[in-house]
């Protein structure tokens, strides 16, 4: 049930970001873009977890979109 509530977070998420924020662009997969998604994340956290691990959600979620699928 976990893994289904942050998936749904984060299509939550990625849709508002998409429909509010058009100056905020990401390059995303197409196939798999949830679970691409949520792999990336646990991937930025970890990195340095003692510093992101306490951070806010959303915060930390578009950092990491930022990191992964920002486009060049």
């Amino acid at each position: 049930i976990a893994e289904l509530e942050c998936l749904t977070y984060i299509r939550g998420f990625v849709t508002a970001i998409g429909l509010t924020d058009a100056s905020v662009q990401f390059c995303f997969p197409e196939a798999n873009r949830e679970d691409k998604i949520r792999r990336a994340y646990v991937r930025w956290v970890h990195k340095s977890f003692s510093k992101r691990g306490n951070m806010p959600v959303g915060e930390a979620l578009l950092a990491a979109l930022d990191d992964a699928f920002g486009c060049e």
